[in-house]
């Protein structure tokens, strides 16, 4: 078990790590809510690739996802990936999730994405995507034991940058996550109805997928995504009606949704104090 406070984690993925440079920018409004319980038996709606990381570059697979048993499931015994177009970037993401183990021990859902990566050549990895996601960690991988990770990923590499972590006694089997984000950046994710984790981050402020990678054996289910709806504001007209006391005039009450933050400086590893609520 891991103690709440985590000075500084490392997991290397099958990807790899680039810093991405954003420029300010503010949050006006999003759309493209969506969901899938798989209930018709069909995985309409995702693409699903597949590799091989034995090899360099990767050998392209097709990878193996259905729903033959009404979930999202992983069936090819090398790393499978399915995503499907998620333009939310801030609001909920509800979905279940059956951890089972697997021979790395961790899977991915990164629930904001950049485009998929494409892999293959020897330039594959400058396509990995910037993503926000949550690692089902099944058995040990270094330090970590049977828990969720909650990670940011910067564009192009296979390091993850940790911002929370939610141990749990008993890792396989199914589990609720409900995942909210705020236009000020700050998530609160749930586990089994539990509240496991928070952190506050302003790096991506859109996505265009999102995303499950997995060896065989995991799936998904219920998955409901929903934007947050746009906060409105009213200025506030400074009032010209005559008064013996000087005023400077009213301020304009304008709330500012988000200032996504500038470039990410090029690190090897990011020492990061999260905090973690049981």
């Amino acid at each position: 078990m891991l103690n709440k406070n985590i000075v500084t984690i490392l997991i290397v993925f099958c990807l790899g790590l680039t810093p991405l440079s954003l420029d300010s920018s503010v949050v006006i409004s999003q759309d493209g809510g969506w969901s899938d319980n798989f209930n018709d038996g069909n995985i309409d709606g995702w693409t699903v690739q597949g590799w091989n990381m034995t090899n360099d570059p990767p050998t392209v697979l097709p990878g193996n996802f259905t729903a033959d048993d009404f979930t999202l499931r992983a069936y090819d015994k090398e790393t499978n990936h399915a995503y499907h177009n998620s333009t939310v970037a801030y609001g909920t993401w509800v979905f279940d999730v059956h951890s089972v183990p697997t021979p790395n021990n961790h899977s991915y859902i990164a629930f904001v994405s950049g485009p998929a990566v494409t892999i293959g050549g020897v330039d594959w990895e400058t396509t990995v995507p910037y993503e926000y996601g949550l690692a089902v960690v099944n058995g040990m991988l270094g330090q970590l034991h049977n828990t969720f990770v909650f990670y940011r990923r910067s564009q192009g590499g296979s390091t993850l940058d940790i911002l929370g972590t939610y141990d749990v006694g008993v890792m396989t089997g199914w589990h609720h996550i409900e995942i909210t984000r705020d236009f000020e950046g700050n998530f609160e994710i749930y586990i089994n109805d539990t509240l496991g984790i928070t952190a506050a981050d302003t790096n991506y402020a859109t996505s265009e997928i999102f995303s499950f990678y997995t060896l065989p054996g995991l799936a998904l289910d219920n998955i409901a995504v929903t934007p947050l709806p746009p906060e409105t504001t009213t200025p506030t007209v400074p009032t010209t009606t005559p008064s013996t006391t000087p005023t400077g005039g009213g301020p304009i009450n304008m709330t500012l949704l988000l200032i996504a933050g500038g470039g990410i400086a090029v690190v090897v590893i990011v020492a990061l104090v999260v905090t973690s609520r049981r």
